[in-house]
C-alpha cells in the first residue's frame, strides 16, 4: 500500500477468534471432526469449512495413507484417485504431506497430519531432505499449471513417482 494512503487509514486489530470458536462455527455449518479440518488447513476457518464441505477432499485424504508406504507406494493405484480429487488439490494435499514430512525429519511435530505421527517418523528416516525440497519446488511450479486441460491423472502419477524417489538413497 502507498505510505499516503496508509497515513489515512485507520489501523484496527482485529482478534482471531479461538480454537473453541472456530470448533464451534465450523459445527454450526455442518463440518464433522471440526479439529481435523482445522489442522489441515492451517487453522483458517473459512478454508476449513471450504475443504470440508468439499466433496472432492474427503476422498483425496483417505488416500493419503497411501504415502506412508514411501518408495513401496503405488503411483498407478494413488494417482487415480488423486485424479479424480483434481490437480489442484491433489497437489495442496502433497505440498501438506511433504512440508509434515520434513519438519518430522528436522525433528518437529507434524502440523497438517497428526494422525499420521508415526508413519511420518518412520518416513523420515528414510528420507533424502535435498531431494524433498526439490520436490516441494517441483510441486510449486506444477500448482502454476494445476488449471491447465493436461491429463490430471498422468500429472498425479508423475508427482506420485516424483514423491517415491525421496526414499531411494
Amino acid at each position: 500500500m502507498l505510505p499516503t494512503i496508509r497515513s489515512r487509514c485507520v489501523s484496527i486489530a482485529l482478534p482471531s477468534p479461538s480454537l473453541t470458536e472456530k470448533t464451534a462455527w465450523l459445527q454450526s455449518k455442518g463440518v464433522t471432526h471440526p479439529q481435523r479440518w482445522l489442522e489441515i488447513a492451517s487453522f483458517r476457518a473459512d478454508a476449513a469449512a471450504s475443504m470440508a464441505l468439499d466433496p472432492l477432499w474427503l476422498p483425496l485424504l483417505k488416500a493419503m495413507g497411501g504415502l506412508s508406504l514411501g518408495a513401496h507406494c503405488n503411483p498407478i493405484e494413488l494417482g487415480q484417485v488423486f485424479a479424480k480429487s483434481e490437480l489442484k488439490r491433489s497437489v495442496q494435499a502433497l505440498v501438506l504431506w511433504t512440508t509434515d514430512l520434513l519438519s518430522v525429519y528436522q525433528g518437529a511435530a507434524p502440523v497438517f497430519f497428526k494422525p499420521q505421527a508415526a508413519a511420518l517418523e518412520s518416513l523420515s528416516n528414510k528420507l533424502d531432505p535435498l531431494a524433498a525440497c526439490d520436490y516441494l519446488e517441483m510441486l510449486a511450479q506444477t500448482s502454476r499449471i494445476a488449471e491447465h486441460p493436461l491429463s490430471a491423472r498422468s500429472q498425479c502419477e508423475a508427482l506420485l513417482f516424483g514423491y517415491r524417489n525421496l526414499f531411494s538413497h
